[in-house]
């Protein structure tokens, strides 16, 4: 069972919390940006997990079949690859490097000590590579960079008067 996504219903507030969130908040009595933190590095490990072959072997046509349940605009293969890792360091911000040393600590983990011991090296060349394809792509604080326009010019070039589907959709197409 992935215990990472299990939700438990707070009883005090009547609403479903994830069960890190509620361990971090209630059980250690840490902060609730910790419980976001550490949620965040879950989820980003887990995609760096999906990006790191892609990433090592350069292989742009697999790279299709990665999928999110994110609506990446339809672009050549060759750039989809900078889009997610570009959405993927949007999501976690400043954690992205701790969240890539856990993706490489558990990419083709195989369990025992000693195979771990050996393949430590390797492990650290899978981590300096991901690293410095984020740095070549200049991804390194894309969560800082601000959108090329806003909502409200949106509104204004599609000549609408109010927000909602459209806009959003135009301001994702935008981010990517």
């Amino acid at each position: 069972m992935n215990t990472k996504n299990l939700i438990i219903r707070n009883s005090l507030k009547k609403k479903r919390v994830p069960v890190v969130n509620y361990i971090i908040r209630n059980s250690l009595k840490l902060k609730a940006s910790d419980a976001d933190d550490v949620r965040r590095l879950h989820n980003a490990v887990d995609k760096f997990l999906s990006l790191i072959p892609f990433v090592l072997c350069k292989e742009d046509e697999r790279i299709s079949e990665i999928d999110w349940e994110t609506n990446v605009i339809d672009v050549h293969l060759s750039l989809k690859l900078r889009i997610l890792l570009g959405l993927l360091l949007r999501e976690i911000k400043d954690l992205w490097r701790p969240a890539l040393l856990i993706s490489t600590l558990l990419h083709n983990n195989d369990s025992s000590i000693e195979v771990i011991e050996v393949e430590l090296d390797k492990r650290r060349q899978v981590f300096r590579e991901v690293e410095q394809e984020i740095l070549k792509l200049g991804l390194e604080k894309v969560w800082e960079v601000k959108p090329l326009i806003n909502g409200e010019q949106i509104m204004k070039i599609l000549e609408i008067g109010r927000g909602g589907p459209v806009v959003s959709e135009w301001q994702w197409k935008l981010l990517q």
